[in-house]
């Protein structure tokens, strides 16, 4: 469960062609994230990742390795 203050950090890695993408953002006290690729804050992730997620997988093809990982850091 996040908290107030946690950092979270979104990091999607393609082996060939070699990409990678990462993201940070904030919880706040109210329950909302903030940060890299927000306009503005929002309670829900989901619109932000898939994006993420949608603009990669055009580039993944057979036998590629794609990799998503999702790291909290706490205070």
């Amino acid at each position: 469960m996040l908290r107030a203050g946690d950092t979270l950090t979104i990091a999607v890695h393609l082996d060939l062609p070699p990409r990678d993408f990462e993201k940070m953002v904030s919880f706040r006290e109210d329950k909302q994230f903030e940060g890299e690729g927000l306009q503005q804050p929002t309670p829900d992730l989901l619109p932000m990742v898939t994006k993420l997620y949608e603009s990669f997988m055009r580039q993944v093809g057979v036998g590629d390795i794609f990799t998503v990982q999702f790291h909290v850091q706490r205070l």
